[in-house]
């Protein structure tokens, strides 16, 4: 069967087959289109007989060919669909008109009718609407070749113009202006120079780096290749000449630079050098996947990030006490888009911050929102008590000895992003993003722009929120993206489509949950405190653990052991883990793998330095050795004072017995030693009569109201009384 369009190969090759469109076959006649000849060519054969070839082989029906013409419609411009409808205008109704139009006297009619139109036309535009002969015969061919269809008359642009020529000694081009240079051609070894000066001037990392423009690569390269340093022998002033070969006609311009240059197949790979692979890769890069590819649900990854807040805080105490922009931590479930954590606060990035945020997703949100003022249900924020399988950071306070010492005391696994690369977290990026955006519409003190310029009114004027306050309203922007924000072509999976979830995030998470699509694993508040904290080294004293310059004891007395150990065999040292911001208590590493960590408390010698952080220990022990420092100079002048006052002792001694003791007077020294002891009590006492006497006199008040005794009588009896005994 044949049909119209239909294309018949005769011969097995397809470079040397012959090949045949089908313009018309209606009842015994069928009219074929030559396809490989240069010009148009019509043949005329009964059906009978070309069915015949087609049944016996020697000749195939052909679905697979490159004849037809199918641009794209999206692509075409205006003046190629305005010349594809002229056209189809004209020889439409000529090709209403068949079979006869198949015959080449009965077309030529035809097109000449047109063309005599176009030739006796006064008016423009009609004359316009109208073609000649050889277009409409050119027409009538391509009709024919690519596929007779409407498309098939579009015209190809892309193809026009002579191509690439061969230069010559004239130059290609449009003619110079008069009194200009003629100009030359750029041949290989110009290209050859304009090579060398892209590397040298545009591409290396010294330009890149300064962003040197093409023009300026341009102006560099041509005063390094094409200009001449030449002196005048006779004014021996230095010039600066085109070669002698670019003399007379000039070397290349820039627009013949430009032109080799956006030829070059390397456009893409020259950005990337100029730019950087980071920065290429972040913002140049072409994005044909998903974040969510490859998660198995909720909790596969977690994605954390800090940056500081734009908006301006003042201090609790005191509103016109400005105390600078808090730090702001999130975490961000990949998947479903759940903000699972948050943190805002004045600690700088760092593992202690980012823990605090970590904690913040183990915690109760309702009793977490409560202490800030905002009341939600657990239906609204469903993220408490779980981990995920894995954390998704920035190198940094994620990368070293802490991060590490995390992975081995908890399920979780850390991924870490390239450098510079904040697209790899492009989940929490877009909600700081939404953060900010919200938070300006209502809240004072918000920074407008990130480079202030003179003029601009200082946002720090208009900060009146404390960070109490801001982060209640954080919480509230948390609230609503979880629960309200419907995310924009999410790409949601078949069963999500089959289930109507609609692509909000805490349905997102629901539904995962509910199904078992998730990597989430059960955690404590205390599990993650722990590790989360920082671990360091102790060491193990007679005295106690000493860490940070703080001593520590175990509660139980039984464990004192290691003290006897430290001072009979000499200290070690342990792994600890402390909390920077609580000097009480650290927790000692169990020395068995699956043991418990064991609480330490301050002994008696540093109980003093309860209660405070480790910073403020450090701060106090440091102006405690800047006073000693200060009061050096009063040590040593005491210690001065009193080796004077020593040193004249021992002169005066010497100079009352300036002998050594004879062996004659070493003897009876037990003897001396009672004789001194009596001499020494004899001079106390009396060294303590003045103020025995003294002690004994009445007030002088006393002793004018109250007559005074008779002291003859009493001291008469006291006599007698005395010789009687």
């Amino acid at each position: 069967m044949l049909i119209q369009r239909d294309v018949i190969r005769y011969g097995e090759d397809p470079a040397t087959a012959a090949d045949y469109r089908v313009v018309w076959a209606h009842g015994g006649e069928v009219v074929l289109f030559d396809l490989k000849a240069p010009d148009t060519r019509l043949i005329r054969r009964s059906r009978d007989e070309v069915v015949g070839e087609l049944n016996d082989g020697t000749a195939c029906i052909v679905t697979e060919h490159a004849y037809d013409h199918h641009p794209n419609p999206a692509r075409l411009t205006e003046a190629q669909k305005a010349r594809r409808d002229k056209l189809m205008g004209l020889i439409g109704p000529m090709l209403d008109r068949a079979p006869d139009v198949f015959d080449d006297r009965v077309r030529g009619h035809l097109i000449a009718e047109v063309e005599r139109r176009q030739l006796a036309c006064t008016d423009k535009d009609e004359k316009k609407r109208l073609a000649s002969a050889k277009t409409l015969h050119q027409a009538f061919d391509r009709f024919w070749r690519r596929g007779m269809s409407v498309n098939a008359l579009t015209p190809s642009f892309e193809k026009c113009g002579r191509g690439p020529r061969t230069p010559g000694e004239t130059k290609l081009g449009a003619p110079v202006t008069e009194g200009m240079l003629p100009g030359v051609n750029v041949t290989d070894a110009v290209k050859q120079i304009f090579e060398k000066g892209l590397q040298r001037y545009y591409v290396s990392k010294r330009n890149a780096r300064r962003k040197v423009s093409l023009k300026a690569a341009y102006d560099m390269m041509a005063a390094d290749f094409f200009i001449d340093r030449a002196v005048d022998p006779v004014t021996g002033k230095e010039t600066y000449p085109a070669k002698p070969e670019w003399q007379a006609t000039g070397y290349p311009t820039f627009r013949q630079f430009r032109f080799w240059y956006d030829k070059r197949d390397d456009l893409l790979g020259i950005r990337r050098k100029r730019e950087g692979a980071s920065r290429y890769d972040k913002d140049l890069r072409g994005i044909v996947g998903t974040a969510v590819a490859g998660l198995m649900g909720a909790g596969s990854r977690f994605e954390i990030d800090s940056t500081p807040l734009d908006i301006g805080c003042v201090s609790e105490i005191d509103r016109t006490v400005p105390v600078g922009r808090p730090t702001f931590y999130q975490v961000t479930d990949v998947l479903t888009k759940m903000i699972c954590g948050i943190y805002v606060g004045f600690e700088n990035a760092s593992w202690m911050a980012a823990g605090l945020a970590v904690r913040n997703v183990v915690e109760d949100k309702v009793a977490f929102c409560e202490r800030y003022g905002v009341s939600i249900t657990s239906d609204e924020w469903p993220c408490e008590g779980v981990v995920p399988a894995r954390f998704m950071a920035d190198r940094g306070e994620w990368e070293g000895y802490d991060a590490s010492a995390f992975v081995s005391k908890s399920t979780v696994t850390v991924e870490l992003a390239a450098p510079y690369r904040g697209d790899q977290k492009g989940s929490t990026e877009k909600k700081f993003d939404q953060f900010h955006r919200l938070l300006r519409t209502q809240l004072d003190g918000m920074i407008e722009k990130k480079v202030q310029e003179r003029g601009d009114r200082d946002y720090r004027r208009d900060a009146v929120l404390n960070l109490r306050e801001v982060t209640a309203c954080v919480i509230e922007v948390a609230i609503f993206l979880n629960n309200s924000n419907k995310l924009v072509d999410y790409p949601r999976t078949r069963e999500m489509i089959a289930d109507r979830v609609r692509a909000v995030p805490v349905e997102l998470w629901r539904w995962c949950r509910e199904r078992g699509m998730d990597e989430l694993s059960r955690a404590s508040v205390s599990q993650i405190e722990l590790a989360m904290l920082p671990v360091a080294k102790a060491t193990v004293t007679p005295e106690g653990y000493r860490f940070r310059k703080l001593l520590y004891k175990p509660a139980d007395r039984e464990q004192w052991s290691v003290f006897d150990r430290a001072l009979q065999n000499g200290v070690t040292q342990v792994d600890v883990s402390y909390d920077p911001l609580w000097t009480t208590n650290i927790w000692l590493h169990a020395s068995r793998i699956d043991g418990p960590p064991v609480v330490l408390e301050l002994t008696d010698r540093s109980i003093a330095f309860a209660g405070i952080s480790f910073q403020e220990q450090d701060a106090l022990r440091k102006d405690d050795n800047v006073d000693t420092a200060r009061r050096r100079p009063e040590y040593h002048g005491g210690l001065a004072r009193a080796i004077d006052a020593m040193r004249k002792t021992n002169q005066a001694a010497n100079e009352d017995r300036p002998a050594p003791l004879s062996p004659a007077q070493l003897q009876g020294s037990k003897a001396n030693r009672k004789l001194e002891a009596e001499t020494d009590r004899k001079r106390r006492e009396r060294a303590s009569r003045p103020a025995a006497a003294a002690a004994a006199l009445r007030p002088l008040p006393e002793a004018l109201e109250s007559p005074a005794k008779d002291t003859s009588v009493s001291d008469r009896s006291n006599r007698q009384s005395r010789f009687l005994s």
